[in-house]
């Protein structure tokens, strides 16, 4: 996800029930917390680029999610 909250995020995310959520951001563009928080609500574990590099490394079965930070 890049970040950016609309009007729709919520009621996508509710929708989609992720488990894990990626957001491409940085110092200079920032995720919106409003993203962070309605991801957060829907179940997602949030990872942010700005904090380190984001791993997912899957078997086909189960998926690992890491971060360098």
């Amino acid at each position: 996800h890049h970040g950016e909250f609309n009007k729709r995020s919520e009621a996508f995310f509710g929708a989609a029930a992720p488990a894990y959520a990626v957001i491409t951001c940085s110092e200079d563009l920032p995720a919106d917390p409003e993203t962070i928080e309605a991801l957060e609500a829907a179940g997602a574990q949030v990872y942010l680029t700005v904090d380190g590099a984001v791993t997912c490394v899957s078997d086909g079965t189960a998926l690992r999610m890491s971060q360098d930070s």
